[in-house]
């Protein structure tokens, strides 16, 4: 019997939009993705996830990857992206009606400390029962153990559990957990899927 809903935060709760954001500002969106990428699937910004790069040396380590031309705006980018962010239209109402039925819920995202900005922000996230972030914990949704340090930490059954992420391998790993897994494509479809399952 599932009672704890687990979401992810990026692009299940909140609109990512700082490729679109970048793409403005270098007036190329093929450049935006290729400079975001290169920051942000680096092996530095791993390191800022979990907590163990520094806010203040992640500029330093960053900026290095990319060519000369990209980087004062590359700079620009790292301070700005996280303003960005928004709220998926339809989460509010569904998470209502989540917390109507009873159901325990929780936060479970991959994020450097700059989530603490999103917090401060989005009010509804206070709402939930509880919030597992990786810089605070160390690891990160690929290395597993973030999953155990979720369940351990409010006494949650991952019998007991559903996680809901837009990223394939994410929800893959967290079956592996035996946590049962919904993958993220929209709020509609999400609330399809919950309905099917008989869980709204």
């Amino acid at each position: 019997m599932i009672k704890n809903i687990i979401f992810d935060c990026s692009e299940t709760l909140l609109r990512f939009e700082a490729i679109d954001y970048l793409a403005s500002l270098v007036g190329d969106r093929d450049r935006a993705v290729r400079i975001h990428y290169t920051m942000f699937k680096s092996p530095a910004w791993h390191l800022y996830d979990n907590g163990k790069l520094p806010e203040d040396e992640v500029e330093g380590a960053l900026l290095p990857l990319l060519p000369q031309e990209d980087r004062a705006v590359a700079a620009r980018y790292l301070q700005e992206w996280i303003t960005t962010y928004s709220v998926l239209d339809g989460i509010p109402e569904l998470l209502d009606d989540v917390r109507s039925a009873g159901y325990g819920m929780y936060i479970l995202s991959d994020f450097p400390p700059s989530f603490r900005r999103l917090w401060e922000k989005f009010e509804f996230l206070h709402d939930f029962d509880g919030c597992v972030v990786s810089f605070e914990v160390g690891c990160s949704k690929k290395d597993g153990t973030i999953y155990d340090i979720l369940l351990e930490k409010y006494g949650l059954d991952p019998a007991e559990c559903i996680f809901i992420d837009d990223v394939p391998l994410n929800v893959e790993i967290g079956e592996e957990h035996g946590i049962s897994g919904i993958l993220f494509t929209g709020v509609e479809n999400l609330r399809r899927e919950l309905n099917e399952r008989g869980l709204l």
